[in-house]
C-alpha cells in the first residue's frame, strides 16, 4: 500500500485537534477533584511563603490544562486554599522548628526581660513592700521537677487555640513554648503567620538542675 502523505496545513489542523481533545476544561473538574489537588500539593511545602499563584499553576499542570485557565476560578481557588490550609493546621501535630528558626526563637527568648514588681521606677518602686517575684520564685522548684510535673498549657490568639508545652530554654530559664502556623484573612486574603511563643517562669533561671 502506497503511503499517504498530508499537506503541511492539514497535518497542523489534526495535531493541533489530538491536543485539545487532550487538555480537559475547568468546567469539567468537580470541587472535590480541586480539593484533592489543593491538598496533595500543600502538604510538604512551606505554607508561608506559598502563593495562590503557584497553586493555580501546579493545579494547571497536574489536570492538564492550559496556563491561565483557571483565572477565571480564582475566588473559588482562593477560598478552598484557605480551608485547606486551616484543615492541615488543626490536624497537623505541633512540631518544633529547627535550626535557624528555632534560634531565632531561643534568641528572642533570651531578650525577654523578667519584669519584677517593685522594681518600678519612681513612688511605686519605693512604696514596694515584699520580695519580688524574681526572689519568690528562685527557689520553687528544680528544673527537672518542673520538666517532670509542669503540663501543657493553652493560649489563645485571636480564635486560634495554640498548645504550648514545657520547655528548657538554653538560656538556662524553663518555661513553656509554642510554635505554630496560623491562618487569618486581610481584605479577603489568606495570610500565614508564623507564631512563636516563648514564656520563660520569672525566676527560674536560678533553679537548681
Amino acid at each position: 500500500m502506497s503511503p499517504t502523505f498530508l499537506a503541511s496545513g492539514e497535518s497542523h489542523s489534526i495535531c493541533q485537534s489530538h491536543a485539545l481533545l487532550a487538555i480537559a476544561m475547568p468546567s469539567e473538574v468537580t470541587d472535590d477533584q480541586f480539593e484533592g489537588h489543593i491538598s496533595s500539593i500543600l502538604i510538604g511545602k512551606d505554607l508561608a511563603t506559598t502563593s495562590l499563584k503557584e497553586v493555580r499553576s501546579e493545579l494547571e499542570q497536574r489536570l492538564n490544562l492550559s496556563p491561565g485557565s483557571l483565572d477565571g476560578e480564582k475566588e473559588k481557588l482562593k477560598h478552598m486554599v484557605a480551608a485547606q490550609i486551616q484543615k492541615i493546621q488543626e490536624t497537623a501535630p505541633s512540631r518544633r522548628s529547627k535550626g535557624r528558626r528555632k534560634e531565632a526563637q531561643e534568641a528572642q527568648e533570651a531578650q525577654v526581660q523578667e519584669a519584677e514588681p517593685g522594681k518600678a521606677s519612681g513612688k511605686g518602686a519605693k512604696g514596694a513592700k515584699g520580695p519580688s517575684t524574681k526572689e519568690r520564685q528562685r527557689t520553687s522548684m528544680t528544673r527537672k521537677e518542673f520538666m517532670k510535673k509542669a503540663k501543657a498549657i493553652t493560649v489563645q490568639i485571636g480564635d486560634k487555640k495554640l498548645k504550648a508545652t514545657p520547655k528548657q530554654f538554653s538560656t538556662g530559664s524553663s518555661g513553656f513554648m509554642a510554635s505554630t502556623k496560623v491562618v487569618i484573612e486581610v481584605d479577603g486574603v489568606p495570610l500565614t503567620l508564623q507564631c512563636g511563643l516563648n514564656l520563660p517562669v520569672i525566676g527560674s533561671k536560678e533553679w537548681r538542675d
